[in-house]
């Protein structure tokens, strides 16, 4: 019987992994089959190798970036009170919820979904001297960060809308234009999938200047009194107010063009009516009493929209002293009576 030798081949398969196209390739161990033929003695070894693939999967987390929020001041035509300092009461939550709403409706038509929401970060009093003439509102205004940069409004867009609505009297809410002011704005750059970290930047308002409020009250003789006109939020209030703002104003600005800021209606009282204003002046150059009645004084004449009685006239507490009746415009009156009934007089003679 002849044998066959039978030789046996070693074969080195390579095993390293390799990457391709952010593939990984890992060979595994071959695999060994020995078949024999039956009819012979010649055995035949097969050797397979087979590739695992793992394909790796990059994950890219992006950071939301932060709202906008520009924080405004801005003092309300609402007396204040020690409540409005705390968050959890009622009187803090009702007027939050009023300024909300008002507020709300004003951005919203402004900058449409820009605009995400109103948050009242909280009151405090406004004094002069020794009297406490209102409350300021601080408030944020927030807005989408994910809309591009041409389409997120300047803190001056911002302030100036609410500045707007209140000209126009689309801002229900009653407040002193003039005093709208921006305390901060933050800013946050546009996500980035580098995972770029956001910066902050604030903006910084220009160093006001110094003001002083003086209280004038005044009496409108004949006009009836009615309870709504405790109410700053009501319509018979706010309608006053406005009226008597808008005819003072011009008076005043033509004045004391130097040194006159501006002027609100702080409340209403019985008696006919008692108008009770706060004008504000530069504290450098506040006239004296005296000048500031005069300035009421003298325009009562050409006023028609509500009585004046000059007699009543207080500034800072100080009655001012008039030799007058009534009210000015009566006085007027009787003076041109007084005339044509001596000149009847005097012809009859």
């Amino acid at each position: 019987m002849t044998t066959t030798p039978f030789t046996t081949t070693s074969v080195s398969t390579n095993t390293t992994a390799t990457t391709i196209d952010n593939m990984t390739i890992i060979p595994t161990p071959p695999s060994t089959s020995i078949v024999t033929n039956a009819n012979s003695n010649i055995s035949t070894t097969t050797t397979t190798t087979t590739c695992s693939t793992t394909t790796l999967v990059t994950t890219t987390t992006t950071t939301p970036a932060p709202p906008v929020a520009v924080v405004i001041a801005v003092v309300l035509i609402v007396p204040f009170e020690p409540a409005l300092e705390d968050p959890n009461s009622q009187q803090f939550q009702q007027l939050e919820a009023v300024i909300v709403n008002d507020f709300t409706i004003v951005y919203r038509r402004r900058f449409g979904v820009v605009f995400l929401r109103i948050i009242v970060v909280g009151f405090r009093p406004v004094v002069t001297g020794r009297r406490m003439v209102g409350t300021e509102a601080i408030v944020e205004v927030v807005l989408n960060n994910t809309a591009t940069s041409d389409q997120i409004p300047t803190t001056n867009d911002v302030a100036q809308t609410l500045v707007n609505a209140s000209n126009d009297g689309t801002l229900n809410t009653s407040i002193d234009a003039s005093s709208v002011s921006v305390i901060v704005l933050t800013t946050t750059l546009a996500p980035t999938t580098n995972a770029t970290t956001p910066t902050t930047s604030s903006f910084t308002p220009t160093t006001a200047v110094a003001t002083t409020q003086i209280l004038v009250i005044f009496t409108s003789l004949g006009e009836t009194f009615t309870v709504d006109l405790l109410n700053p939020s009501s319509p018979a209030f706010m309608s006053r107010s406005s009226l008597i703002e808008t005819t003072l104003k011009p008076f005043y600005d033509a004045a004391f063009p130097s040194s006159f800021m501006s002027l609100i209606v702080l409340e209403f009282r019985n008696g006919s009516i008692l108008n009770e204003m706060g004008l504000e002046f530069v504290s450098d150059l506040v006239p004296n009493i005296n000048e500031i009645a005069n300035v009421l004084i003298n325009a009562s004449s050409n006023i028609t929209a509500f009585n004046i009685t000059i007699s009543s006239i207080t500034v800072n507490g100080t009655d001012i002293s008039v030799s007058s009746g009534a009210s000015h415009k009566i006085s007027l009156i009787t003076a041109s009576f007084l005339v044509m009934l001596s000149w009847l007089l005097s012809s009859q003679h």
